[in-house]
């Protein structure tokens, strides 16, 4: 990971909240977006990739799973939660139960492009399923830049994660078709359970509430 991603996307933490916006930054030549909060996102650049759980929370919410091939609408951000539950259910400590929980956080700057086309896309000449990679890690030293134990842990247990999410898509592609389909949650709720989600198990990973060698 580029330093200057880590260095950037630790800034951005110290610098914005979920209650202060940030200053509005006139953005680079080149292909962005502006967030929720105001920031020109640019996923070709690195340089711009400033996170904050505003923008994720807001826009996982309000992105709909499975293309949108749904009887009810069911958000990125419920998914997500149920993610993280589902680790909890299993045992997991708060450390993979935050990465449960933001396992699709760059689906907030690269949308849900379907599996079986990831790998025909490109931004900027370079493959989608690379920058993934690359924003992936970028998020998570964002959490964990306090944390030395998710720092050393995560890959590891990132398998965890992966079936932990196979076990919850199995429950949803049951269920997506039916009357009563998946989502419970609209997205304001979606978006509320999400973040305050996040901020306990942030709490807890910052606090040493995990197997420090683990």
């Amino acid at each position: 990971m580029d330093k200057t991603i880590i260095e950037r996307t630790e800034q951005g933490q110290r610098q914005f909240d979920l209650h202060q916006p940030p200053p509005v930054v006139a953005p680079k030549e080149g292909s962005h977006i502006r967030t929720q909060t105001g920031i020109n996102f640019d996923v070709s650049d690195p340089d711009t990739w400033i996170f904050n759980m505003t923008d994720i929370s807001t826009a996982l919410s309000n992105l709909s799973r499975f293309s949108g091939h749904l009887s009810k609408f069911y958000s990125v951000a419920e998914h997500s939660v149920r993610v993280s539950e589902t680790l909890k259910d299993w045992g997991a400590p708060p450390d993979v139960q935050l990465l449960g929980l933001i396992h699709d956080a760059t689906e907030a700057y690269l949308l849900d492009i379907p599996r079986p086309w990831k790998h025909l896309v490109t931004i900027g000449g370079v493959d989608y399923e690379d920058i993934e990679r690359d924003m992936m890690v970028a998020i998570v030293e964002w959490h964990i830049a306090e944390s030395i134990n998710l720092r050393h842990a995560w890959t590891r247990r990132w398998d965890l994660v992966r079936r932990a999410d196979l076990f919850v898509y199995e429950q949803e592609e049951k269920a997506r078709r039916t009357v009563d389909g998946v989502g419970k949650l609209a997205p304001h709720e979606a978006k509320e359970e999400f973040a305050a989600l996040w901020i306990t198990l942030r709490s807890a990973v910052r606090t040493g509430g995990n197997d420090a060698k683990s």
